[in-house]
């Protein structure tokens, strides 16, 4: 049986550490609506609590204290994010 590169092994960790999290944090993507109406500004808060690197952004209790956000607007930028980075990005 061949094994897998140490490399490889690390990712499978940090994934499995990262699902981990997830769930004890209590983050269930699935039950949260899909259509939320997060703006411009509220996007912007939680991209500013992002980039100071203050907390780790699945603390959503942390996260809502610096940004004013709710845990479900916090919730639908992550699970969104891609889409409200391009439909906010000012090019």
């Amino acid at each position: 049986m061949r094994r897998l590169p140490s490399s490889w092994c690390n990712s499978i960790k940090v994934l499995t550490v990262a699902q981990k999290r997830v769930s004890l944090l209590g983050l269930s993507f699935g039950s949260y609506p899909t259509t939320m109406s997060i703006t411009k500004q509220q996007f912007d808060a939680y991209v500013k609590v992002q980039m100071s690197g203050r907390t780790n952004m699945f603390d959503t209790r942390v996260v809502s204290a610096y940004s004013g956000l709710s845990r479900e607007q916090i919730i639908d930028i992550m699970k969104n994010y891609s889409e409200y980075k391009a439909k906010f990005s000012t090019n």
